[in-house]
């Protein structure tokens, strides 16, 4: 099958992550870029990285660039392309801008100027518009122009964000992203080897992520509707045989995930979304106490997102992360312990000597993810 480029969006910091995404996937043409990977893949490949990618935001498929000048000049070069190959007269679509170059003073018109070139194209040729639909676009167009000028348009083939699984109904007020909360589990080399530890659980998101890893469950195996169903390739049997065929590799861990959350709402939050989960949760053992007064039952893995006192403020963060390495190494001796924060001054009282140490940016906060191993 011919292949085509495509662009993967993700957070600063999950750049090699996402690669190997694809790597595993069996896309091997890859490039890393800022916050996204370039690839090349046939439509096949395409439409399974959209329904198992786990650090994948969206998905696009460039269709030309130029440098970019003014809005005018902007409309002669969309109005001048052959939009009829991939939008239909009946279908619907709608802009999304991007605009970082400080050269645009105003983006929302760079979008009802790409919005007119594309429909004045249409009327030229067949004295008919397709319709806008900017909430349910059968196809949706993307003009990115960087700092440097360069204008890339691009066909979106995902719609929702990857991150939105379907389990993630109700959150906590500094909840962490799906797509983040993946990329930190695979950064930890962990694939379900051993039972998984999330004592600061909030909406639970870690965990549930952790369980799909474990369990080779495609997170956006259960999405009705892609925006590449519009695109000119697409076949509707060799899609239901892919899905079929990406199911076929669900597993059954047989480790243990334990899920701590003190807060009451916090707990019913992560409780409800993890139970909201198309997988196997059997092996879900709870609890609802204070991080300090419990210990572990066998060995395993601890990932820990606990309060940066950004989002969520506390007393003395200072000696809250003291407590937390005091707790590490009386505790979770044998454990491989992972920890991110925004606060490095906290970090730095744990006690403790990482021995990997990442940088993650969450929700525009720089992060530190590091790995601690409890001797």
């Amino acid at each position: 099958m011919d292949k085509a480029k495509y662009i993967v969006k993700t957070f600063q910091g999950l750049e090699a992550v996402l690669e190997k995404e694809l790597h595993d996937l069996g896309i091997e043409s890859t490039e890393q870029l800022n916050r996204s990977v370039a690839f090349e893949a046939n439509f096949e490949q395409m439409m399974r990285a959209n329904l198992c990618l786990r650090t994948g935001l969206r998905i696009y498929q460039p269709l030309f660039d130029f440098e970019f000048k003014d809005e005018a000049q902007m409309y002669k070069v969309l109005n001048n392309f052959s939009w009829d190959k991939y939008i239909g007269i009946e279908q619907t679509f709608a802009i999304e801008n991007v605009v970082v170059t400080k050269a645009v003073k105003n983006s929302h018109f760079i979008s009802l100027k790409a919005k007119d070139a594309i429909a004045d194209y249409f009327f030229a040729k067949y004295k008919k518009r397709p319709s806008v639909d900017v909430r349910w676009p059968d196809i949706r167009i993307q003009v990115y122009i960087s700092k440097t000028h360069n204008c890339v348009v691009s066909i979106d083939t995902t719609g929702e964000p990857l991150y939105k699984r379907g389990y993630k109904k109700r959150q906590t007020e500094a909840s962490i992203n799906e797509c983040l909360a993946a990329g930190l589990i695979l950064m930890t080399g962990w694939k379900g080897e051993k039972d998984f530890y999330d004592m600061m659980a909030g909406s639970g998101t870690l965990t549930a992520e952790a369980l799909m890893i474990a369990s080779n469950y495609p997170v956006n195996i259960h999405r009705e509707k892609w925006p590449f169903f519009q695109l000119e390739g697409f076949s509707m049997p060799a899609f239901k045989k892919l899905q079929q065929d990406i199911r076929d590799r669900i597993t059954t861990p047989e480790i243990d995930f334990y899920v701590n959350e003190k807060a009451n709402e916090a707990f019913d939050i992560a409780k409800m979304n993890l139970f909201d989960l198309k997988v196997n949760t059997s092996r879900l053992q709870f609890s609802r106490d204070n991080f300090f007064e419990i210990t572990p039952n066998t060995k395993g893995i601890l990932v820990l997102n606990p309060p940066y006192d950004e989002r969520l403020e506390m007393k003395d963060i200072v000696l809250f992360y003291k407590d937390i390495g005091d707790m590490l190494k009386r505790h979770y001796t044998g454990f491989d312990v992972w920890i991110i924060s925004a606060n490095k001054a906290a970090m730095k009282k744990i006690g403790l000597k990482s021995s990997i140490r990442y940088h993650i940016v969450n929700s525009n906060l720089d992060c530190e993810f590091c790995k601690y191993e409890m001797y």
